[in-house]
């Protein structure tokens, strides 16, 4: 091979040099360049704000509640009627009269259980007790054990 001779093309073991680079390069830098799930991430996770976004304000504009479920891979929204939204304050309304008037048939049973102690106890307090007899004349006043006279309208002397 003289000196004035110029090379045209490359050699076998240039080319095979080239080869093994490039398959090096392909296994080790290939992956990050087509593997997807960085920005697959990145979109739900934009997507998913927007959502949230989109939530919180028609929550604020339509006043009702809007529930989110995210999963791993989805989500959904959905927004609870004006309507049930009302039923709803309406229900709690009915439970909390339902449980004042369960404490107050409570009171009530209660207070009618004392009264029974106290019929009990009056009974036999004037269990001994005697009224006084009544004269059979009308023209004997009504006294008391004591011999002291009643002061009894006419009706209940006769």
């Amino acid at each position: 091979m003289g000196a004035g001779r110029r090379h045209r093309g490359y050699t076998i073991v240039e080319v095979l040099l080239v080869i093994v680079i490039l398959g090096v390069l392909g296994t080790v830098a290939g992956p990050r360049f087509f593997d997807n799930d960085v920005f697959d991430e990145r979109a739900y996770y934009d997507e998913l704000v927007s959502a949230l976004r989109y939530a919180h304000r028609t929550a604020i504009a339509s006043g009702c509640p809007v529930r989110v479920d995210v999963g791993v891979s989805s989500y959904a929204l959905a927004q609870q009627a004006a309507s049930a939204g009302h039923i709803s304050n309406t229900m709690h309304v009915i439970q909390e009269i339902t449980s004042q008037t369960s404490a107050g048939t409570t009171d009530t049973a209660r207070s009618i259980g004392n009264l029974a102690e106290m019929t009990n106890e009056l009974r036999s307090s004037v269990a001994g007790f005697k009224l006084p007899e009544r004269p059979e004349a009308a023209d004997e006043p009504a006294v008391d054990d004591n011999g002291v006279e009643l002061d009894l309208p006419e009706a209940e002397q006769a």
